[in-house]
């Protein structure tokens, strides 16, 4: 699990590339742990925009992750900016290595 988000996190810039399902919902479901414990700290503390700093440094990484798994998905980066249908494709399945063809692509 660790390696997922280790991964991600080391492709900070890369949108090159594929990220498996695993990958892709491990990385998100670690920025959703990490954005509850820094809110609940910056509730507690009082200390105002540390969310806001998590938020920052994760939003890079986070569209990374997101266009690698269009590219796994066999779709475009681009289509992480249309709001439902990414949900669409980021849910749907990879594409198997056997259907491409000659060129690399699908």
């Amino acid at each position: 699990m660790m390696d997922s988000v280790t991964g991600s996190l080391t492709k900070y810039f890369d949108f090159k590339g594929k990220a498996t399902r695993k990958e892709f919902w491990t990385f998100y479901f670690f920025t959703l742990i990490v954005a509850v414990v820094f809110g609940f700290i910056e509730g507690l503390s009082g200390i105002n925009g540390l969310s806001n700093l998590t938020a920052l440094v994760l939003t890079i990484p986070s569209i990374s992750c997101g266009v690698r798994r269009m590219h796994d998905a066999g779709r475009s980066g681009w289509f992480i900016i249309v709001p439902v249908v990414n949900l669409i494709f980021l849910l749907s399945a990879s594409v198997p290595a056997g259907n491409k063809n000659e060129s690399g692509t699908v």
